[in-house]
């Protein structure tokens, strides 16, 4: 991931943008509690700042994932369903919605189920347009992480070493997303200090490759879960978090 969205051109983007909508963004970023760099990163790593929302027809692809892909119908029958909705409910017209070939959609990609539940009128024009209204894109960004309890300045990650020392962290980490264990599991297994968490809150375990073939391993706080919960790949969450920090 990282070589892929962690470059030049989508840091200085970013950055042009934290400065051409600073005033928006504070706005944003008090009313939900989300740090501004964190809303701007997932602006451009899901659509390089409304570059690239996809170029397929977001009602066939729906269409197509329901009836041609058993094994999850249910999930986007209930997509199909919501894009419908979201639709009349928007004043949009089906065909003219292009997206992924995941059905997600508009320049944060939301998919049908989020745009409904999580998607924000901050323009205050009666609708919620995730297409061309960036207060809308920002603030629809920032209220799904506060929906996910988004800490603002909380850790979001901290390094713990290029080994896991014991059998409790080793299997946190094979559990993936589920796998949590308390700060004080890692401390004492890895011999360091680390950041408290939000309301003593456990800590999923993050294994990522280096170029070199190793492993470096990350404590991953609250707010990293939150990234998760919008996109489940920690690699997703770890390249929200460095360019964020890059800004």
């Amino acid at each position: 991931y990282y070589p892929i969205f962690i470059t030049e051109s989508r840091i200085r983007k970013g950055r042009e943008k934290l400065a051409e909508h600073e005033q928006l963004l504070d706005k944003i970023e008090k009313e939900y509690g989300v740090e501004k760099e964190i809303i701007v990163a997932i602006w451009g790593i899901e659509s390089h700042y409304g570059d690239h929302e996809g170029n397929l027809q977001l009602f066939r692809t729906l269409n197509t994932l329901f009836d041609g892909y058993p094994r999850r119908r249910i999930f986007y029958r209930k997509q199909l369903i919501s894009f419908l909705l979201l639709c009349r409910e928007n004043n949009v017209v089906p065909h003219s919605v292009k997206g992924s070939y995941g059905g997600a959609f508009g320049q944060p990609q939301l998919i049908p189920t989020s745009f409904r539940e999580y998607a924000r009128d901050f323009d205050g024009d009666g609708k919620r347009d995730v297409w061309q209204s960036v207060p809308d894109i920002l603030a629809s960004i920032a209220n799904y992480l506060h929906n996910f309890h988004w800490v603002y300045d909380a850790p979001i990650y901290h390094d713990i070493g290029s080994e896991l020392k014991s059998k409790e962290l080793k299997k946190a980490y094979s559990q993936g997303r589920k796998g949590k264990v308390s700060r004080k599991q890692i401390m004492t297994a890895q011999g360091i200090s680390i950041p408290p968490s939000p309301d003593q809150k456990k800590l999923t375990i993050i294994g990522l490759e280096q170029k070199n073939g190793d492993r470096r391993y990350l404590a991953g706080y609250p707010n990293f879960q939150a990234i998760t919960a919008w996109n489940h790949s920690n690699h997703y969450a770890m390249a929200v978090s460095e360019l964020a920090e890059k800004f």
